[in-house]
């Protein structure tokens, strides 16, 4: 791509890191414009056909991708390799890089760890609930006896431990 540009988005991709005991990493996303001129856009992913694999019974990662966003607010998906695409003014170029594997079973993951993912904004409800169960999803936010977390504060971003007295 050619100057000027403007970057529009620098994001983690939602939901993208597999599950697992420990989740994978997330992808990033970056859109990317040019100001006011015509340029080209090359390009050479890696994991955009399957995302990384996951490892003693983790799960893979989302795929990477990238995506022509059209002025007209139309979305062309595109190859994970290719040169010299001519992006017109109003035109932008999302890049999605993979999340990572998960790293052992999801089944194994602590209950705080869910809720901490959750909290974020990393994962949503739907994702939690589909790789690790609804019955895990419940149970997040509904502490058990003896547990060290009391509460959780999604708005803040952290879960509260049970003060000490």
């Amino acid at each position: 791509m050619e100057y000027p540009l403007r970057v529009e988005e620098y994001s983690l991709v939602v939901d993208s890191g597999g599950a697992g005991r420990w989740r994978g990493g997330l992808g990033l996303r970056r859109v990317v414009r040019p100001v006011g001129h015509v340029c080209e856009f090359s390009g050479a992913g890696e994991r955009f056909r399957r995302g990384p694999p996951g490892i003693f019974g983790g799960e893979s990662g989302k795929a990477g991708a990238f995506r022509l966003l059209r002025a007209d607010g139309s979305i062309e998906n595109l190859p994970g390799k290719l040169t010299r695409l001519i992006l017109h003014p109003g035109d932008a170029v999302a890049v999605e890089t993979p999340g990572a594997g998960g790293y052992g079973s999801p089944k194994e993951r602590p209950r705080e760890k869910l809720a901490e993912d959750l909290c974020s904004e990393k994962f949503t409800r739907r994702c939690i609930e589909n790789h690790y169960g609804s019955d895990m999803l419940a149970s997040i936010s509904e502490p058990r006896q003896g547990e060290a977390v009391s509460r959780i504060i999604c708005d803040a971003h952290y879960i509260e431990p049970n003060p000490t007295h």
